[in-house]
């Protein structure tokens, strides 16, 4: 569609970059099913960047910011909150940040919080709209339901995938996990 992307991945874990999850260069995010090498090459460029500081971005402005299971993985449930929040600067009047990340649909009141993951509450999803809207942000109608379906109420356990089916909620750390999408507005002119 003729945009301009960055693309940002984390520099430093290793961990991810064993198991293929972690781009290392501009090649690691190229699809070529998605579009030519030589349109891709005039419009994506790729910088490792830490999502807890986004001061290499300063002076930029983007009209639309996504994140793909990343803030569980910021260290705390307020790093991931601030990196909405300071993410959502980034954008230009009326963009759009969409995020996915965990979500708790067995507790509204205790979580997994350890510093390699953490799975967000309703009632952190709540508290993230309101910080927000103190600001010119508006998170738009996050869906809370978690179905009712045999896929939906039955989480997979480890070893995940075990069953040999696939699975929209598991068990994490104790709790029933699924993902939750995340989308941010900011006003417009």
């Amino acid at each position: 569609m003729g945009a301009a992307i960055v693309a940002t991945d984390l520099g430093k874990n290793d961990d991810w970059a064993a198991s293929g999850e972690k781009a290392n260069s501009i090649q690691n995010v190229y699809w070529p099913s998605l579009i030519r090498e030589e349109d891709f090459n005039a419009r994506v460029s790729f910088r490792q960047l830490d999502m807890r500081e986004l001061q290499p971005l300063s002076g930029n402005k983007f009209d639309f910011i996504w994140s793909s299971c990343s803030l569980e993985h910021l260290g705390s449930l307020e790093n991931g909150l601030r990196f909405i929040e300071d993410s959502a600067q980034l954008l230009n009047k009326g963009g759009i940040a969409v995020h996915t990340t965990e979500f708790n649909v067995s507790s509204d009141e205790e979580t997994m919080q350890t510093e390699g993951c953490v799975i967000y509450r309703k009632r952190d999803i709540e508290a993230l709209s309101a910080r927000l809207q103190s600001q010119e942000f508006r998170l738009l109608n996050p869906d809370f339901n978690s179905g009712t379906q045999d896929f939906d109420v039955l989480p997979d356990v480890a070893p995940y995938y075990s069953t040999g089916r696939q699975h929209v909620k598991l068990m994490l750390g104790g709790y029933v996990a699924t993902s939750i999408l995340l989308i941010i507005e900011r006003a417009s002119p």
